[in-house]
């Protein structure tokens, strides 16, 4: 960055240990092959993949309980949205959901995905 230019992300850090901030990324890119697998299945009319998909990244899939303390109330908030979001969307599909509404639901879904990553970022914690 040229000097005077301030930084314009004005997004809530979120420090954490290099381990602990891997473990927070492979949850996120775990819920984006889910949401890429449950697209590939809505668009092929495979409706199980698509179910598996959103089970996939449900409320099971949770960042780990040890890192919750680290993490601000209203990302882990988010984040419980996000995996409900994908159990409800997984049952829908499961009981008959139409192709339409399962990508309503996906609609929805992700747009917990976008107001997390436009409030928040992930940096690692840097030793004094």
């Amino acid at each position: 960055m040229a000097e005077g230019q301030e930084a314009t992300d004005s997004r809530e850090r979120i420090r954490l240990a290099p381990a602990e901030r891997d473990v927070v990324l492979a949850e996120m890119r775990a819920m984006l092959e889910s949401l890429s697998r449950i697209v590939h299945g809505l668009a092929a009319g495979d409706l199980l993949m698509a179910e598996k998909a959103a089970r996939a990244s449900g409320m099971k899939a949770t960042v780990e309980s040890r890192l919750e303390k680290k993490l601000p109330a209203h990302f882990l908030q988010l984040g419980r949205r996000v995996h409900t979001r994908f159990d409800q969307l997984a049952e829908a599909i499961k009981t008959g959901a139409t192709k339409d509404d399962a990508l309503k639901r996906l609609a929805a879904l992700t747009g917990y995905c976008v107001a997390c990553h436009s409030a928040y970022r992930l940096e690692e914690m840097r030793p004094d």
